[in-house]
C-alpha cells in the first residue's frame, strides 16, 4: 500500500510539470527601446525605467495577462505598445507525457499560462515631441 502511495504521489508531481513551463519558465525578457532619449517607460502601469535610441531597457514580464507598453516624456505625446503573443511550440512536448490533458490544459494553459510567448523581443516607443 505504500509503495501504491509512493508512486502516486510521484506521478501526481511529475504531472504538475509541464515542457513550456520548464523550458520557458512563466516570464519572459524583452528589450524597450525609444526613439526619443530619456523616455520614461512604463509597464502595465508601473514605472520600470528610462530608455533612449541608445538606451535599451530590459524588462521581464508575465505571460499571464495583457502587457501593454507606455513610453512617456514631457512635451510629448505618450505612446502605446500591447505585447501580441503567439503559441509556444514547446507545449505540444506534454502531448508525450500525458496526451497534454494535465500538462497543457491545466499547467501550461491555466496555471502558468506558459503556452505562449511574445512575438518580438525588442519593442520601440515613438513619443512625438512638439518643437
Amino acid at each position: 500500500m505504500r509503495i501504491w502511495r509512493t508512486g502516486l504521489v510521484f506521478l501526481l508531481s511529475f504531472q504538475l510539470i509541464s515542457c513550456a513551463t520548464i523550458l520557458h519558465g512563466s516570464t519572459e525578457q524583452v528589450e524597450i527601446l525609444s526613439s526619443v532619449s530619456d523616455t520614461k517607460i512604463y509597464v502595465n502601469d508601473v514605472y520600470r525605467g528610462i530608455a533612449g535610441p541608445e538606451a535599451p531597457l530590459e524588462v521581464t514580464i508575465p505571460k499571464r495577462g495583457r502587457v501593454t507598453f507606455v513610453g512617456k516624456k514631457e512635451n510629448c505625446d505618450s505612446r502605446e505598445q500591447v505585447v501580441r503573443r503567439s503559441v509556444d511550440p514547446a507545449t505540444f512536448l506534454g502531448v508525450l507525457i500525458d496526451g497534454g490533458l494535465i500538462s497543457i490544459l491545466l499547467v501550461d494553459i491555466v496555471g502558468t499560462n506558459a503556452f505562449v510567448h511574445a512575438n518580438q523581443s525588442s519593442y520601440l516607443l515613438e513619443p512625438e515631441c512638439r518643437s
